[in-house]
């Protein structure tokens, strides 16, 4: 007798962490289809087939059954934004994208962790969802990290998983602001040289970095920008920037980089990137994206107002 009820179900299920696929085909009427599905699985390697399922609700059933072949893709760590589109009920997901065409005319995705091609072999009854079996015909596969789904968010395999010894375990690795500052500081080591050598302030280099990003901003604007970096804003790193001829100043749209500073900016943005590139080379891609991101959350979550601790009686 079942003692749980559909959510409680979703949820329990949701503890198993999937890869996330987008299978593709042109249906018998030549209109092209695509779905997100989590629920791709091998089934046999001789012969070579694979599975997935497809709500018997869903628009798109019809072309798949019927079609002459479809493509399953194996989502690359990157590819959160095209899983979202193929899980949106939107009338054309395929709009705005470049594709090739595949067996039976199915639509080809680029840059996935892997692809494989079918035809149809075997419908199965599964209940509120067709299982649709594909016997795989031609595939391609890269060195790119999936993307993952566990618990109704993505993620990303980081290659982590045992390498940090029992003895980094016991001392906990260092202080966060530590070892956050260590890392600042060598990234930033080079950087700070080049731009001091060319005469250059941290606060007059920080007003380059913002203006190459967005420019025309205020005074105020530049000020409160620079604070979340700890930084204050004075008149008088704008009068150097202006006296240096790397700013310019417009009554209504506020400060501007000329060629000069933006070639500046350029210059410095690209010494900057090439430290990165080098300092973070030895580690996954999947584990840099994974810093960065872990490294926004903790941001994001200090930007929020915190409570006072005081409620009203």
């Amino acid at each position: 007798m079942k003692t749980f009820d559909p959510s409680t179900f979703r949820q329990a299920l949701g503890t198993f962490a999937t890869g996330v696929t987008v299978v593709t085909a042109r249906g018998p009427d030549g209109r092209d289809v695509g779905v997100t599905a989590n629920s791709f699985n091998s089934v046999s390697l001789d012969p070579p087939l694979v599975l997935w399922s497809l709500n018997r609700s869903s628009t798109s059933l019809r072309a798949f059954t019927e079609c002459a072949g479809f493509a399953v893709h194996i989502l690359a760590a990157n590819q959160q934004a095209l899983s979202d589109r193929f899980a949106a009920h939107t009338p054309n997901r395929f709009e705005g994208l470049q594709f090739d065409r595949g067996i039976g005319g199915a639509p080809l995705l680029a840059d996935c962790a892997a692809q494989f091609q079918c035809r149809l072999a075997f419908r199965y009854d599964g209940g509120d969802h067709e299982i649709i079996v594909g016997e795989v015909l031609t595939l391609a596969h890269s060195s790119m990290p999936p993307l993952v789904y566990y618990g109704g968010r993505y993620g990303a395999i980081t290659g982590l998983i045992g390498r940090v010894s029992e003895d980094e375990r016991r001392r906990g690795g260092g202080e966060l602001m530590h070892l956050l500052s260590r890392a600042y500081h060598q990234l930033f080591a080079a950087e700070r040289e080049e731009f001091t050598r060319r005469g250059l302030t941290e606060d007059a280099y920080l007003v380059l970095r913002l203006l190459g990003t967005q420019d025309c901003q205020t005074f105020d604007s530049l000020a409160r920008i620079a604070a979340t970096a700890g930084r204050v804003l004075t008149d008088e790193t704008m009068a150097m920037l202006l006296q240096r001829g790397e700013v310019t100043r417009n009554a209504e749209a506020g400060f501007l980089l000329t060629p000069s500073g933006r070639q500046t900016m350029l210059e410095l943005a690209a010494l900057r990137l090439a430290k990165e590139e080098d300092a973070t080379a030895p580690f996954d891609r999947s584990e840099v994206d994974l810093l960065k991101a872990l490294l926004r959350r903790l941001f994001k979550r200090r930007s929020r107002p915190q409570s006072t601790g005081v409620s009203a009686s």
